[in-house]
């Protein structure tokens, strides 16, 4: 479990490994953002415009503090301090901490599976 430590405005904030709540709040943040595979950390960085603050609260701790201790909107405000370089560490760390890809790949290999279990029950396949 990889862990990366900033100090931003000259307090230090620890990024971990996502936990669901992370995952629903970022879920909404990123509504209606457009990525494309060779965007990279710094067009993610432009592409969340003014959530990046937002999601830089999300996946950010103050060292010391509890995840779900947090305050969410003071984060926020402590993240405006943050340098552009900061910012994006923060999003290619983001990636190393998170294996988006190997979750997704996980997760649709899921459903199919859950598919594949419902038309076995009910005799009615996909290609039906």
């Amino acid at each position: 479990m990889k862990e990366v430590t900033y100090t931003i405005d000259g307090a230090q904030y620890i990024q971990r490994p996502l936990v669901l709540g992370q995952i629903e709040q970022l879920t909404e943040l990123l509504m209606g953002v457009r990525f494309t595979p060779d965007s990279g950390a710094a067009g993610i960085v432009i592409a969340l415009g003014s959530n990046l603050s937002r999601a830089m609260a999300v996946v950010l701790t103050p060292v010391g503090v509890k995840m779900r201790d947090k305050n969410l909107d003071q984060v926020q405000e402590a993240m405006q301090m943050a340098d552009p370089e900061t910012a994006i560490r923060v999003v290619e760390d983001f990636f190393d901490c998170n294996p988006v890809a190997s979750l997704l790949t996980r997760i649709t290999k899921a459903a199919e599976s859950m598919v594949k279990g419902l038309e076995k029950q009910s005799g009615i396949s996909s290609a039906s």
